[in-house]
């Protein structure tokens, strides 16, 4: 009986860490893309100097 506790416990734990790995791959993805769009804006200018969030360039020198 107490072999199949363990075996219970055993694979609860690995569906436990298997949940979780996927959970965060999937918020490295989210992240990831968040950041590819961050980038990709910076090719307008106009955004980059005046809107960016993240970015302090010449902020202060536009006006």
């Amino acid at each position: 009986m107490d072999f199949l506790i363990y075996i219970i416990i055993i694979v609860a734990v690995v569906v436990a860490y298997k949940l979780h790995r996927e959970s965060v791959e999937k918020e490295k993805q989210e992240l990831l893309a968040y950041y590819e769009d961050h980038l990709n804006k910076h090719k307008d200018e106009v955004w980059r100097k005046h809107l960016c969030p993240f970015c302090e360039i010449d902020k202060d020198k536009i006006k």
